[in-house]
């Protein structure tokens, strides 16, 4: 079954997944998945190559389903396929089965194999998609862990050196409405592709304005081998990084088997003086041995490659070559080309980077050619040795290296080394983020105890920055404070708390942070009361200090205040509370308490009294029941507070010794051992109620009898108790640190008057509840404050009455704290038109922590109260376009943020009045197009121009004042700016087109050049001047077509009519002339000569018209006739006049220069008179240079002056204008 890695994730965008499939070859397979959201992108793969749409394969996507067809299946379909959702990969596969009709015994074969998958190992693998061994595949997308903003990645490429290679990526951008996404190209590890742009490579970028995919390519323009390597696209996008590595493999051509010999050597069927050369005495030897047998053919380019230099001219005058200088040439380039690629030692290699986190474990696999090869792994370029955390592996063909526990030391790069050849990786190792596993929780001490702050981190050793009300906590400075340890546990220890330490505490890690609030209690008890036993008529003494002076109390009898006498004193020295009580009394047994004045607190102790008991034998008399309490109230009644001991001894008179009978609400108490205990003695009985309970109270009644009489008394007990816990609170009023608990009070008081309540709160993830009042708060509400924004809390409520605290109450429902976000700031109007009003405004610049859900937009009309919704949901987007208002309306807007908290303050913007504002329009020209903008012919030329102005402006295209041909050109126009596009330029695409935007009668008016070049055209009447020895004089004309661009210069290509190869013989020159040299005696050439503008090079040459033959020496050179010049030259201007401005008063100078055979006349005119010979003018006229002289020129003699040339052959003239200026 298909197996879905989720890498970094928990929850799959996938609801049902693809299937494996098993179908007849020649028939149809389908695979179809569904994923959990509309609009999912989704990439089918077939290995590691991306499915495209085509003749028999159709993708189709409709809302959720997404389909991959595969027509007439054959077995080149059949195997592994994949289907990417983001960064989760499912995989299945395609099963081929033959036909029943086939003759042919094929064999099914499917690529199913199990394997068990570790997913706490992250495996790294070279090896090629298909390769069943699925426990070592390399899954790429685990280890580069991709936040899922490619769309498509570039992958890796092949290309033959001297061929071009483009790389391409697509990312999406539409998660942002004013960013888009950059994206870099890397070489290696670092080296940064953009500033390496020019003649072999280019970096393209394009968008699709409906999509906002935007696809972004690296184009390798004729490739070299040094450009192999692996290469790292990177894309930054807002906050969010992805990369994506691939390989660029650049193989050498293949080297043609060429016969050096044929090349260089002359034969006999070139011309007819071919072979003509005398080399006799050089070939003596050779000629000696003409008459042996021949030998086997040699490999002459074998020999030259061993050869040594200084031998060149030997072996190439015993094989034949003639050429030697070319011969030379044609080896130094064929010792430059690189050998033919060896076969490599790795089937699949590792991949250019990993990235992994410290303390994970890496598995890095590689395919080897030859199971039985050994590799030595390598870290930074040294030897790597098996440990206790690195472990070498060898499976069959793989290598594999598992390093465990990774450290920061493992940051490297590794590499794989077989021979000479070697296979590199670049693992990056990264430090996790400490996360708090357990928080600090509040806490409420006294002083002087000490405090530890505790918290859990996901890592032992991890540092932790402390943080008390905002500020960092230096441990070093403060002795009271240490930190302890142990393991993942780390503690803030506060020795001896003081009431200073109180305030909120923060541990920070680098994954987070965790805050508690740390109360120091005042301490209002030092010593507590002791009980007592005293025997009758002695003295009992009650002592309790406070913490401070000024600190009272009241001392509690029974749950009634003492109030001093005779006997009983009540004493307050400093922090000493005293009660004594002189001559004790049987009716001063009970239960004493002191409670210190406004505080939650209870103090109890037992007054005893030790019995003394006298037998005496009284007379018979009457029995007589003697009930003296001095505690006593109305109807003898007596208070015992739960869970103290009653004893009430009830002394009882009459003889006979009286019969004594309990009752408790008319009921018989029966006599016995229990809580509850009756027992008489001689004169009396005692009642006993051990730990007294609420129910004991009531009414109770004594009866005694004998034969003298009968006496009773009737007695009443109340039980105080602790209150009912109160209800549980309501939470309303709740902010960003406050709220507002509401509770009602006890249903039971414990039968005494309420003293207070004691509110307590804790966080959702804490066990630990913290009191928010010392001091008991009398009302039945409270705000809290002081708690964290966006944490969960809970409060309960506990009731207090004389006795004591009543136990917690329910709590209250789960609440966070969230405040409303603060107020949109910057509102301002973006647009304004006649119906319409469109604003926008920064966000908050406080969110909370609850975020924001979206703004609230209202607008009234000046004067008015009510305010109306501009839009009937919260608009999610920082700005709003208002429709249907009225024209010439004068509106106010404001607009709030909302979020679960509800809606935060105003921001306001107006008042405004709707009407369209009229912009001048302004063209603003890129900086590119103040230039002439040059595209070669073919290319597409884009021209995009912003421009402003409201109302929409009219924006009209011309070329060279004409209107633009719409089948040629197309122009397209916005609210912002227009675009002209020509598909494929021509040269009659050049030219001067003019922008034109207009408002009514505003309009701005841009000219932008454009220039499309060509090559050029070959040069014209290419000629040789003049044979000298071994070297030949070229000359030509320029082309007659220079491709619409000027000529940067010319190459020259000689070709041997023997060879009939052509070789460069001069790269690159700027005039029309150039001097060939090295050429060999006796041979006949051809040359060529291309023109080069920076479109390139001519398509076609200019050619000699006919061979040159290089003569022997000591041919004797014949001149050409001599043939006498003619120096007759009509009159002609080598210098015209130049305009001058001269001052009044002074002389000037008019100077040209003229050139005629035989030697012309001048004459110098003013206007249409000549001047030559006047008085105020001298003409001078000597070596071809002409000078008029005007001797203190007056206002008068400004104007046009002209020079006049005349001979026999022709006429010519020159003027210029003279301009006077007033003596300053």
């Amino acid at each position: 079954m298909p197996v879905a890695k989720k890498p970094g994730e928990h929850v799959s965008p996938l609801s049902q997944s693809p299937q494996n499939v098993s179908v007849p070859l020649g028939h149809q397979a389908e695979f179809s998945a569904e994923t959990t959201r509309v609009g999912t992108r989704v990439s089918w793969r077939h290995g590691d190559k991306e499915i495209r749409s085509g003749d028999r394969v159709s993708i189709k996507s409709v809302g959720k389903r997404h389909t991959l067809t595969v027509a007439a299946v054959t077995a080149e379909d059949c195997g592994s396929y994949s289907l990417h959702v983001g960064t989760t990969v499912v995989e299945f596969t395609l099963s081929g089965e033959p036909n029943e009709n086939s003759n042919n015994d094929v064999k099914q074969v499917t690529g199913e194999t199990t394997g068990n998958s570790n997913n706490d190992v992250k495996q790294v693998t070279g090896e090629t998609t298909g390769n069943s061994n699925n426990d070592v595949k390399q899954d790429t997308e685990e280890a580069r862990s991709l936040t899922g903003l490619f769309l498509t990645t570039p992958q890796d490429g092949t290309v033959t050196a001297g061929d071009d290679i483009t790389f391409s990526a697509q990312v999406d951008g539409s998660g942002s409405i004013r960013k888009k996404p950059q994206v870099r190209w890397f070489k290696g590890k670092w080296m940064d592709l953009a500033g390496k742009t020019g003649k072999h490579l280019t970096l393209k970028e394009t968008v699709n304005k409906d999509t906002k995919v935007f696809t972004f390519s690296l184009c390798i323009i004729a490739a070299k081998e040094s450009f192999s390597g692996s290469y790292r696209c990177e894309v930054v996008f807002g906050d969010v990084t992805d990369s994506w590595g691939f390989n660029v493999s650049v193989i050498a051509k293949e080297s043609q088997t060429e016969d050096i010999r044929a090349a260089f050597k002359r034969t006999r069927t070139g011309s007819e003086d071919a072979g003509e050369l005398d080399f006799s005495a050089l070939l003596k030897k050779r000629d000696s041995r003409a008459s042996l047998p021949a030998e086997p053919e040699v490999d002459v380019w074998e020999i030259l490659k061993s050869a040594k230099p200084c031998d060149y001219e030997k072996i190439a005058l015993q094989h034949g070559i003639t050429d030697l200088r070319g011969m030379l040439t044609r080896l130094n380039a064929m010792k430059k080309r690189a050998a033919p690629p060896k076969a490599s030692a790795f089937l699949s290699r590792l991949p250019p980077t990993l990235q992994a986190m410290r303390g994970e474990r890496v598995r890095l696999v590689l395919q080897v050619r030859d199971r039985n090869t050994e590799v030595t792994w390598l870290k930074k370029g040294k030897e790597l040795r098996p440990s206790g955390r690195v472990m070498m592996e060898a499976l069959g063909d793989k290598r594999v290296l598992v390093i465990n526990k990774l450290s920061l030391d493992d940051d490297a790069e590794y590499s794989c080394r077989i021979g000479d050849e070697i296979c590199s990786l670049e693992l990056f190792v990264q430090e996790p983020p400490v996360r708090v596993v357990s928080p600090l929780d509040d806490q409420s001490v006294l002083p002087g105890q000490e405090v530890e702050l505790e918290c859990e981190l996901s890592e032992s050793g991890a540092s932790v920055q402390w943080l008390k009300d905002g500020q960092e906590v230096c441990l070093s400075k403060c002795p009271r404070l240490s930190e302890r340890r142990d393991g993942r546990h780390v503690a803030l220890v506060i020795a001896d708390a003081e009431e200073g330490d109180t305030g909120r505490y923060t541990a920070r890690t680098t994954g987070g942070e965790t805050a508690c609030l740390l109360i120091v209690e005042e301490e209002h008890v030092s010593e507590a009361v002791a009980d007592v036993a005293v025997k009758a008529s002695d003295q009992a003494v009650f002592r309790c200090m406070v913490a401070d002076e000024t600190v009272g109390g009241t001392w509690i009898k029974n749950g009634e205040p003492v109030e001093p006498s005779q006997r009983v004193h009540v004493s307050h020295e400093g922090r000493v509370h005293m009660l004594v009580i002189d001559h004790m009394q049987p009716d001063d047994e009970a239960d004493y308490s002191f409670i210190p004045d406004g505080h939650a607190l209870y103090l109890s102790t037992m007054l005893g009294m030790i019995e003394v008991k006298v037998q005496f034998v009284p007379r018979q008399v009457p029995p007589k029941i003697h009930l003296d309490c001095r505690n006593k109230m109305l109807d003898n009644a007596i208070v015992v507070i739960a869970g103290n001991k009653l004893r009430l001894d009830v002394p009882v008179t009459g003889d006979p010794e009286p019969t004594v009978t309990w009752y408790k609400e008319g009921e018989v108490m029966a006599s016995g051992e229990g809580r509850v205990m009756v027992r008489s003695y001689t004169g009396g009985s005692a009642l006993t109620l051990q730990g007294a309970e609420r129910g004991d109270g009531g009414r109770y009644a004594i009866a005694v009898d004998n034969p003298a009489g009968v006496d009773s008394a009737d007695i009443t007990i109340t039980v105080l108790d602790i209150p009912d816990p109160p209800s549980a609170p309501t939470i309303s009023d709740v902010g960003d640190d406050v709220c507002t608990a509401t509770w009602e009070p006890p249903h039971y008081n414990g039968g005494a008057a309420l003293l207070g309540y004691v509110v307590e709160r804790k966080k959702l993830s804490s066990r630990r509840w913290m009191k928010l009042n010392v001091r008991p708060w009398a009302e039945s509400s409270m705000r809290c404050e002081r708690m964290v924004e966006g944490v969960a809390y809970q409060i309960r409520v506990c009731a207090v009455n004389p006795v004591g605290t009543s136990l917690p109450g329910e709590p209250s429902r789960t609440f966070v704290p969230l405040a409303p976000p603060g107020p949109p700031s910057h509102v301002t109007v973006e647009a304004v038109t006649d119906s319409t009003v469109t604003l926008r405004w920064r966000p908050p610049e406080r969110g909370g922590a609850g975020g924001i859900d979206g703004y609230h937009l209202e607008y009234r009309r000046e004067g008015e109260e009510t305010w109306v919704s501009a839009s009937p949901c919260p608009c999610p987007l920082p700005c709003l376009r208002v429709s249907g208002l009225s024209t010439g309306d004068r509106l106010q807007f404001r607009v709030s943020a909302v979020n679960r908290a509800g809606h935060s303050a105003h921001g306001h913007a107006g008042p405004l009045v709707v009407r369209e504002i009229v912009e001048r329009p302004k063209i603003w020209v890129p900086r590119y197009l103040r230039h002439t903008l040059t595209r070669r012919v073919g290319d597409s030329i884009n021209i995009l121009v912003p421009f402003q102005g409201k109302p929409r402006p009219k924006v009209t295209w011309s070329k060279d004042g004409e209107p633009l041909d719409p089948k040629q050109v197309s122009c397209r126009s916005g609210d912002t700016d227009t675009i002209l596009f020509v598909r494929s330029a021509s040269r009659g695409d050049s030219g001067l087109y003019q922008l034109r935007v207009e408002i009514d009668s505003l309009v701005d008016v841009v000219d932008l050049r454009v220039q499309v070049i060509d090559r050029p055209g070959p040069p014209v009447r290419v000629e040789v001047l003049e044979v000298s020895g071994c070297s030949v004089s070229l000359r030509w004309d320029k082309p007659r077509d220079t491709g619409n661009s000027d000529i940067t210069g010319y190459s020259v290509d000689k070709q041997d009519t023997k060879s009939m190869e052509w070789f460069k013989a001069v790269a690159h020159v700027h005039r029309c002339s150039s001097t060939i040299s090295g050429l060999v005696v006796g041979n006949f050439y051809n040359f060529r000569v291309f023109a080069h503008n920076d479109c390139g090079s001519s398509l076609m040459a200019g050619v000699t018209p006919q061979s040159t033959l290089i003569p022997k020496p000591g041919w004797e050179w014949r001149p050409p006739p001599f043939v006498p010049r003619d120096p007759s030259e009509a009159p002609s201007f080598t210098q015209p006049l130049s305009d001058v401005r001269a001052v009044q008063g002074f002389p000037c100078l008019l100077t040209c220069s003229v050139r005629a055979h035989p030697k012309p006349h001048i004459a110098w005119f003013r206007g249409e008179s000549c001047v030559s010979e006047e008085l105020g003018f001298r003409s001078l006229h000597s070596q071809g240079v002409c000078t008029l002289e005007v001797r203190r020129p007056g206002p008068a003699l400004a104007g046009c002056y002209s020079c006049r040339a005349t001979n026999g052959l022709g006429e010519a003239s020159t003027s210029c204008q003279l301009t006077l200026r007033p003596l300053p």
